[in-house]
């Protein structure tokens, strides 16, 4: 049985699994789910895409054919998605990790990677605490190889209902990406871009890259008690907003880095280069709100 570590703050509950990419299998409030949660099946058959938030390391999002260049060295990584043809999300979504701390509120995970599908050893932690209104969430990575390497983070949560959702907040740019789901061209600051909670999540057709948060993200949910506030946070490049057509749920993704961006032009930044025993981190805060 895959053991499920719970964690609880006043009325917020989280529901953590170590062995499927140390990921989130639900979070809630007086029984309002804020994420989706993982089905017992999805928990079974250890499916890290069906939980309800999984954290991305050691680069975010997709990497086109799974192909880069890095300092004179070609780097084919393994095509984890199939029939996708980039690497999506990393490693760390795909593997056990863990538990280095845990009491009531709070929980401490740990992944040390050898080398195997990314070419250099890192090491890295996920932090979780509970408050009586919120959740802050670490992401951390250090580089215990004997060379640099690229490095980027980044957390995937997959919010409940889309029917109901409605999002507001203020960005200064969008990167439009192709139906892949790589950027391809910046677009910025367009009117129709700007989220002010008229419609809900369910009556967009989203999967672009949002930058430059000018505000704090709010959603609410139509007839329900809580909504939740995402904080503006250091680190953060920007946000991967995806919300399917008649899906169940839609996500919005905070990234270290554009995704792609180790194949791209400079204009479009880069990827953060950990050199030996350097490391980074991002990190995420959720405040719930009652409405």
């Amino acid at each position: 049985m895959t053991q499920i570590e719970f964690l609880q703050s006043g009325d917020i509950r989280l529901e953590v699994c170590p062995a499927v990419g140390g990921s989130i299998t639900r979070f809630s409030i007086e029984g309002q789910d804020i994420l989706r949660p993982a089905s017992e099946e999805a928990i079974k058959n250890r499916d890290p895409g069906l939980m309800a938030a999984f954290p991305m390391v050691p680069y975010c999002n997709r990497i086109a054919h799974g192909l880069f260049w890095f300092e004179g060295r070609q780097i084919q990584l393994k095509k984890n998605f199939e029939p996708e043809l980039c690497s999506i999300h990393g490693l760390g979504w795909e593997r056990a990790w863990s538990i280095e701390h845990k009491n009531m509120a709070s929980l401490k995970l740990s992944y040390d990677h050898g080398g195997h599908d990314w070419p250099w050893k890192f090491y890295s932690e996920q932090y979780f605490r509970l408050e009586p209104d919120r959740l802050n969430y670490e992401l951390s990575i250090s580089n215990t190889d004997s060379s640099a390497m690229p490095a980027g983070l980044g957390l995937h949560p997959f919010f409940s209902d889309q029917r109901l959702a409605r999002m507001s907040c203020l960005f200064q740019g969008r990167w439009q990406c192709s139906s892949e789901g790589l950027p391809i061209h910046f677009v910025g600051r367009v009117e129709s871009d700007q989220f002010d909670g008229s419609k809900t999540m369910s009556q967009y057709d989203l999967d672009h890259v949002y930058t430059a948060l000018n505000s704090n993200l709010r959603l609410k949910w139509d007839n329900q008690n809580y909504g939740v506030s995402l904080l503006k946070s250091e680190g953060t490049f920007g946000y991967v907003v995806y919300s399917p057509p008649k899906g169940d749920f839609f996500c919005i993704e905070p990234i270290s880095h554009l995704p792609n961006v180790i194949n791209m032009e400079e204009r479009a930044g880069k990827m953060q280069v950990l050199e030996p025993g350097d490391s980074m981190s991002i990190c995420q805060t959720f405040i719930v709100l009652k409405e």
